[in-house]
């Protein structure tokens, strides 16, 4: 279903975030569900106070949550935005509602992290479980007219590709260009007493083919320029990658690459990217086996 799920408990990230969610829809044409998730023991007020209240329920959460809506957007309320209030934990509950849609949109922390946390529990649950793409809204350190550029992270995966072909749909939409990052590193034969570099003019031209290979698959059509392609030599995956993000628009990666330990859902550079990510870092997760 083309809808874009953000996840509201009334903290200033995801008010952000629901302003986020909005300026996408209207760039993809697609509706906006705005959604709060409470249980008796996890309560949400409209004049946002923590009082306890035992007669706490659908109406209380459902008032809650259209105060936040007005908070965020004024009178800038799209005429089509749902409003959806659901009992049950918090990272479950918005994983269930966005099963189905396009994007789930979450800031980086909500009302109950703890300080100097980068990454709260409900949107790491969210990135490791949902089966749509996450985007962990953050805004853009540069200047409006410098950072219309998308950068996208690949490694030769089928997630990865997937990263891609999101990546290049976003470009499309949003008008902006877009650029592949790829790192690679120099392979090495183990032996005593020390290790031996292989020839770099082969890995290097492994990596060019990868690269091209990814960018040949892709639907181009329609971008606003080519596509850009960045390959770094001896740098870790998750450090070039957070480098070339620095003034861009969005950093796109999938949840898992070809590095990844088998059976985990989140890699190890898409949760460094979601966690250190100096612009909005959208997650794409292996199409849904579900």
């Amino acid at each position: 279903m083309e809808r874009i799920v953000v996840g509201m408990d009334g903290s200033a990230r995801a008010a952000e975030s629901l302003r986020w969610a909005v300026d996408e829809g209207r760039i993809r044409q697609v509706p906006i569900s705005a959604v709060l998730v409470w249980s008796l023991l996890d309560q949400h007020h409209e004049d946002a106070s923590v009082a306890f209240d035992p007669q706490y329920g659908r109406e209380e959460a459902a008032a809650a949550l259209d105060a936040y809506v007005a908070a965020a957007l004024g009178d800038a309320v799209p005429s089509d935005l749902r409003k959806v209030v659901v009992c049950d934990r918090p990272a479950s509950g918005l994983i269930e509602v966005a099963a189905e849609t396009s994007l789930l949109v979450l800031g980086p922390r909500g009302l109950g992290g703890f300080k100097g946390l980068l990454l709260g529990s409900v949107s790491q649950a969210c990135l490791h479980h949902a089966r749509c793409p996450v985007a962990i809204v953050r805004p853009s350190a540069a200047a409006e007219d410098e950072r219309a550029r998308i950068v996208v992270g690949i490694d030769g995966s089928a997630t990865s590709q997937r990263a891609l072909d999101w990546a290049v749909d976003e470009a499309r939409a949003r008008r902006c260009s877009i650029e592949v990052v790829h790192a690679w590193s120099l392979p090495y034969a183990y032996g005593y007493p020390t290790p031996i570099p292989l020839d770099p003019t082969s890995a290097e031209e492994a990596a060019h083919r990868m690269v091209d290979a990814a960018i040949d698959q892709a639907d181009a059509s329609g971008l606003a320029a080519p596509i850009e392609r960045t390959l770094i030599a001896g740098a870790s995956p998750g450090g070039a990658l957070l480098t070339r993000a620095e003034g861009a628009e969005l950093v796109v990666v999938g949840s898992r690459g070809v590095g990844g330990v088998h059976g985990a859902l989140l890699g190890s550079l898409a949760h460094q990217v979601a966690q250190h990510a100096p612009c909005t870092a959208v997650i794409v997760p292996p199409p849904s086996t579900h």
